[in-house]
């Protein structure tokens, strides 16, 4: 169903896959993100997932998100369960930072204490501090440096998804060698 003047809904976006197949977006979805779990898709129409300077706490739907984009704090190394973190704002809400996605993450209560707010220069000095990455969010060490990310958590090297095609699996018949210590071990 096509709605004009309106932001397209699930049933509007299709995609031609190279083979000439037609699929909806959230078909696509699906396929691409089988293997990863939990997958969230929004649209405008949902309701807000920003709320800048109106609320400092973050809403139930940004908590799903945020549940979705990692299971445990942000820190790096730490392992604590999402529903023991409280929300972040990585920059501080008492400094104008403001209740929108691109500005939170969830840390333990011991590392959102432990986070460093206030650096001298924006450079952490003794525990570190939590950085905006781009799309991600990364734990900046203290003495600066390069941050290291930590949200979204990167897929490991057998689940990156490449662009060449799949390989057909051939089956090849047995060398005699082969044949032989098959039967052998029997």
């Amino acid at each position: 169903m096509h709605n004009p003047g309106r932001y397209p809904t699930d049933a509007d976006i299709r995609v031609r896959a190279s083979n000439g197949a037609i699929l909806t977006g959230k078909d696509l979805l699906e396929r691409l993100c089988l293997d990863y779990g939990f997958i969230a898709a929004l649209s405008r129409e949902h309701g807000p997932l920003d709320l800048y300077r109106y609320s400092r706490s973050a809403n139930s739907k940004q908590r799903l998100l945020l549940l979705a984009e990692g299971a445990e704090c942000s820190w790096i190394g730490c392992h604590l369960p999402f529903d023991k973190c409280q929300i972040h704002h990585i920059h501080p809400w008492n400094q104008g930072g403001q209740t929108n996605m691109s500005n939170l993450t969830p840390l333990c209560p011991h590392h959102n204490g432990a986070n460093e707010d206030h650096p001298p220069d924006g450079i952490p000095i003794t525990r570190g501090r939590m950085v905006r990455m781009g799309t991600g969010v990364g734990w900046q060490a203290p003495g600066g440096g390069p941050p290291i990310q930590t949200r979204p958590v990167p897929a490991p090297p057998s689940a990156t998804p490449t662009n060449s095609p799949p390989q057909a699996h051939h089956h090849r018949k047995p060398t005699a060698r082969q044949h032989h210590h098959r039967k052998a071990n029997r």
